[in-house]
């Protein structure tokens, strides 16, 4: 669903849309070698070269076309691309990893599922708490601008430091039982997408998809449920940022 979207934002045409899902899927797995990684980085800068090129030719309704419409000679393809390239991987590893870990917690506990499924509450406050307690944000670098304290210890200026927004959203001084999952939270605190000038521009968008996509997959499957215990699920980390399920059997 992540990639559909994103290639609807780009203006995709429909008959790309198939190697444009393989191969920005290809260039988010940063599970990959050093070598696959860069051989598909290539295939994905060539790909991206013909779509914008397929896009000048035959114009279609998305930010690309935008881009070349509005900005003609502003705009190097170099640029498009830079930036068609960014929203692709922003916006779509991190998204489909979202669905399928708060996919997994709803399946534990059927309790929190039946508040995502109640039409008479906000869908919007239960995916900002599956946001807090299933954040898929890893750690981000950091300099310190002045010397501080975090906890005991003592950090200075111009020292570098690793922030975990997964942390943060346990903190107890902000939330209430932090390691229980509440889908009745009005307004859970979390940095999921950050904070300050370092939040995700991309966040709406994200919220967008969660709010849509998993009531919408525990309606169509009433029932579903992993179909392997805990212990044989495998998690693995892309990059140090965002980590995921590698895959989630079920049935229904």
């Amino acid at each position: 669903m992540p990639s559909i979207v994103i290639g609807e934002l780009l203006g995709v045409p429909s008959s790309m849309h198939h190697e444009f899902h393989s191969i920005s899927a290809g260039v988010v797995n940063f599970a990959n070698s050093p070598a696959e990684y860069f051989a598909l980085l290539g295939e994905f800068g060539e790909y991206m070269k013909n779509l914008v090129d397929e896009i000048r030719r035959r114009p279609t309704e998305g930010l690309i076309s935008s881009l070349l419409r509005e900005r003609p000679g502003e705009v190097s393809d170099q640029e498009v691309i830079g930036l068609s390239s960014a929203l692709v991987v922003a916006g779509h590893e991190t998204t489909a990893s979202m669905i399928g870990v708060s996919a997994l917690a709803l399946m534990r506990q059927p309790g929190q599922l039946a508040v995502l499924l109640d039409a008479s509450r906000s869908t919007g406050d239960a995916v900002e708490e599956l946001l807090r307690y299933m954040s898929i944000s890893g750690t981000f670098p950091r300099a310190a601008s002045d010397d501080l304290t975090i906890g005991t210890t003592r950090v200075k200026a111009g020292e570098r430091v690793l922030v975990s927004p997964l942390t943060a959203n346990r903190d107890p001084e902000l939330v209430r039982d932090p390691d229980r999952l509440d889908l009745t939270r009005e307004a859970a605190t979390h940095m999921a997408f950050g904070f300050g000038s370092h939040q995700c521009p991309g966040q709406h968008l994200a919220r967008l998809e969660l709010e849509l996509a998993l009531p919408a997959l525990f309606r169509r499957f009433p029932g579903l449920r992993p179909a392997v215990p805990d212990e044989e699920l495998v998690f693995h980390r892309d990059g140090p940022n965002v980590y995921s399920l590698q895959a989630l059997p079920v049935v229904w």
